[in-house]
Order: structure tokens, then C-alpha cells, then sequence
């Protein structure tokens, strides 16, 4: 067991396709997401395999620590947020821990979320497929050896000091160029309504 590692996956009708990578791999810790979908209220309907397999580990790895959170697996932004909200109070606790984000499973908004969560807190996403695949099965749909791969995650990078200085430069121009415009804009409507009122004299009316 690595004491700084820590996986993440998504509830699906999958069995070793969750296992396998945890098994290779095994972790301190495993935050283990369910699905709902707010706006039909629907709940996981696959909650025999979350059952199945947590019972699983429990046995095969006693010290495991499992942790079940329910999202929304078509809200992109709760799921993000939820993942962002585990990475940072765990690196708060361990800055040394290491996640695993299994993409494979759960829906394809939660890969999404989870591979652009990897990006932004540089961490490691799995994707799992097999040698045998039968989508019309009441069991799991994937069979036979299980095969992990680790799709390269390039981090999302903060752009360099000059370059922001020269965008705070021409920020700053465009705001004063708009404040111009503005002081012009100004002056040109009280000369307007001055130009449309009788003159000082009251003889003459002028016309813009």
C-alpha cells in the first residue's frame, strides 16, 4: 500500500475495469463517485456493482479506506468541482500524495471533467479497456484482460510575467482611449444642447 496515493473512480456496470487498476496499484485511499441526475432525479442504477466491488476491496485490501460521493455525472462543472474540492483538501493534508484518476469509467462528462481536473492539479489519469467487450451482457460489458493506459496529461500553463505586463499595458491604453472617447462623447452632447438653445442674447437660435 502507498500511504500518498490516492485514486479516484466513477460507479459504472463494470467490475474489473474499476478492480483492476486499484489492484495494480493499491492506494491509501479511494474516493469512490456515484451518479444522480438532478434535473430527472434519477439515482445510479448500478449500485449492486458500487456494493459489489467496494465489498471486494474491503476484503482484498483491509486498510483501504473508501470513500462513496454522490454527483451529478452530466453537470461538468459539479464534477470538476467536487474533484477540485478532494485534490486540494488532500494535498492540504499531504502535499506528497499522488492521484489516479480512472477516466474509463462513469460517464463520458465525467471523463471530460476529470481529465481538464488532471490538467489543472497535475494528476495522473487511467483509462482501462479489455480484450473482450459484450455491451448486451447483464453483467459487466468488459471481459478478459483488463489493460490499463496512462494518456499523457499536459499541464495547464500559467503564462509568463511579460506576457502579462504587456497585456496590463494594453488594457490599461484601451481604458484610457475609452475614457477619451467618453470626455469627447460628453462635450459633444452639452455642445449639441447648447447649439439647439436660444444664444445668450436670445436673438439667435444656431443649428447643429
Amino acid at each position: 500500500m502507498n500511504l500518498n496515493q490516492i485514486h479516484i473512480t466513477f460507479n459504472s456496470r463494470e467490475d474489473y475495469r474499476i478492480l483492476t487498476p486499484i489492484l495494480n496499484q493499491i492506494p491509501h485511499k479511494l474516493y469512490y463517485f456515484t451518479a444522480e441526475i438532478k434535473s430527472t432525479g434519477q439515482k445510479d442504477e448500478h449500485l449492486d456493482f458500487f456494493n459489489k466491488n467496494s465489498s471486494f476491496l474491503k476484503e482484498k485490501i483491509p486498510n483501504l479506506i473508501i470513500i462513496q460521493k454522490e454527483v451529478d455525472y452530466t453537470d461538468y462543472i459539479e464534477i470538476i468541482q467536487e474533484l477540485s474540492k478532494i485534490i486540494k483538501k488532500e494535498k492540504g493534508t499531504n502535499p506528497n500524495c499522488e492521484f489516479f484518476i480512472n477516466i474509463g469509467t462513469g460517464s463520458k462528462i465525467t471523463a471530460i471533467a476529470s481529465t481538464e481536473a488532471a490538467r489543472l492539479w497535475n494528476c495522473k489519469a487511467l483509462y482501462v479497456h479489455s480484450t473482450k467487450y459484450d455491451p448486451l451482457t447483464k453483467g459487466a460489458r468488459h471481459k478478459g484482460e483488463m489493460i490499463i493506459k496512462y494518456p499523457p496529461i499536459f499541464p495547464a500553463q500559467k503564462p509568463m510575467k511579460k506576457l502579462i505586463k504587456v497585456l496590463k499595458i494594453i488594457d490599461n491604453a484601451i481604458k484610457e482611449q475609452l475614457s477619451l472617447v467618453g470626455d469627447f462623447m460628453s462635450a459633444w452632447r452639452i455642445y449639441k444642447c447648447w447649439c439647439k438653445s436660444d444664444c445668450w442674447d436670445g436673438r439667435v437660435t444656431l443649428l447643429s
